[in-house]
């Protein structure tokens, strides 16, 4: 450990190098709505964050209110560099990502721009949380996906708080979610399976399974622009891979749901 590092921890006695924060590496594309959010929600969770921009034509990672404490702890690119692309080049950033998690020593997320990710010990941060895991001996994690749907068409500000009901038989609910993993100088091949789980040498899973909150669609004006936007821009070669499977047939009008269709959310779930 770097002399001088600053510590926290918490009563159990594990320490964590505040140089050396869980990075969470979050890929954008038009969710302003809802990343404010899901950044402040990494930062207080003890996360450092390194966005990559799609080419967001809401802004999404340009316009965000941050408070001053997060000026140190973002980054942010846009890409690819030479500009937007005409298709969603789903591969090319999951290599993209793998490159920044190779460059990272310690625990690195990948975290979509609507998902909120949390330790399943309550009141446990993630930093504190991957901390322990490490001195277990494991080097990676698995999540339960929970999908949150919109019973109304009000959702403004923090998502957690809006959002009760959730679907637990979705496609991406029957997919593996190995999405954390400690890095140290390996490269792991994300794109391979999509971006569904972490592979690399050695890895050893931590068998409880953390809680991922996902809110893909969050009022119907939102949901019919995601949903042309990303059937418009998919890369046929990835369609013929299965991949983006989730939004088939889905109706931008029909994306309200009937709470007594879906299941409560507790934190016991």
């Amino acid at each position: 450990m770097e002399v001088g590092a600053k510590l926290y921890g918490d009563a159990r006695g594990y320490e964590i190098d505040k140089m050396n924060r869980p990075l969470a590496i979050i890929p954008v594309r038009n969710e302003a709505d809802i990343l404010p959010w899901v950044v402040k929600h990494l930062v207080e969770q003890g996360c450092d964050i390194h966005l990559i921009d799609n080419w967001s034509t809401d802004w999404s990672s340009i316009k965000l209110p941050w408070d001053s404490q997060y000026d140190q702890r973002i980054r942010s690119e846009m890409w690819p560099s030479k500009g937007p692309d005409s298709y969603w080049q789903w591969t090319e950033m999951l290599q993209r990502i793998e490159e920044i998690a190779q460059a990272h020593d310690g625990w690195v997320i990948f975290n979509d721009a609507d998902e909120i990710r949390r330790s399943p010990r309550t009141g446990e941060t993630i930093a504190d949380g991957l901390a322990r895991v490490a001195l277990r001996g494991y080097n990676a994690i698995a999540f339960r996906l929970y999908e949150f749907w919109p019973t109304d068409n009000s959702y403004i500000g923090d998502p957690e708080s809006h959002f009760t009901h959730y679907r637990d038989d979705s496609l991406d609910s029957r997919l593996p979610h190995i999405k954390a993993w400690l890095s140290k100088g390996q490269r792991v091949d994300l794109h391979t399976h999509g971006g569904h789980q972490a592979m690399f040498m050695g890895r050893s899973i931590a068998l409880e399974q953390w809680v991922l909150k996902h809110y893909p669609i969050r009022t119907q004006e939102q949901g019919a622009r995601k949903l042309a936007d990303r059937r418009q821009r998919y890369n046929q070669s990835e369609l013929n891979l299965n991949w983006h499977a989730q939004y088939t047939g889905l109706n931008p009008q029909a994306v309200i749901k009937n709470p007594n269709e879906l299941s409560l959310y507790s934190n016991a779930d």
